[in-house]
């Protein structure tokens, strides 16, 4: 996904069961509005999204600056572009660090390049159903890198969760964060690139482990 300066743009890969489906998205502000264009298989959808949208780099990077303010208990409004397309009404909250799920004894400690993390509880919920059940909730462990651990997403039916196993730094001329999640057996299952903007202008790659 890419982040520009005229909006939004992404370009998202589905493979389910063996098949394979492609969605292409842009999202603009034009006039104080805030429109959505996505081409999927199911042909051209338009949307608008309310004026308080976050794109994803912009909302973890708002999320990290919330937190460090010490908000406690606040919501945002997030574009989710590969989960549903539309927008999510995020709930988050300060938790208590006993509260996080322990971390896999077999798993060796990793050295996040930190200074600062949070525990942290979020709901999502679609933001044109606020009056329905939360479509699913997730605890986490959130450095101000943007980098995540003791991740655990319940969905209702199922829980699912992910640990962090390492953290690699890339190239001197980057300044995005990147993180993804290795499923073991199938590679990596989801990457992020341009999640946060960080300091020493390198790229941080980090890994988690289902």
């Amino acid at each position: 996904m890419l982040a520009v300066r005229c909006g939004f743009h992404y370009h998202a890969i589905q493979v389910q069961n063996g098949s394979e489906s492609k969605t292409d998205g842009k999202v603009q502000r034009t006039a104080g509005e805030i429109r959505a264009e996505i081409v999927s298989v199911n042909g051209l959808t338009k949307i608008g999204l309310p004026p308080s949208t976050l794109m994803p780099v912009a909302a973890l990077g708002n999320l990290v600056d919330r937190l460090r303010a010490k908000s406690g208990s606040f919501p945002t409004v997030i574009f989710g572009a590969e989960a549903i397309g539309d927008a999510f009404r995020v709930d988050v909250e300060d938790l208590d660090p006993d509260a996080l799920r322990a971390a896999p004894g077999a798993l060796t400690p990793v050295a996040v390049p930190a200074t600062q993390f949070w525990p942290v509880s979020m709901t999502f919920t679609r933001d044109r159903q606020l009056g329905q059940k939360p479509l699913f909730s997730v605890t986490a462990k959130i450095f101000n890198s943007g980098v995540l651990d003791r991740l655990t997403i319940d969905v209702g039916i199922v829980t699912v969760t992910a640990d962090l196993k390492a953290v690699v730094r890339a190239g001197p001329d980057d300044d995005l964060l990147s993180w993804g999640w290795i499923s073991p057996g199938y590679g990596v299952a989801a990457e992020q690139n341009g999640a946060r903007r960080v300091k020493e202008r390198k790229v941080v790659r980090s890994f988690l482990t289902f």
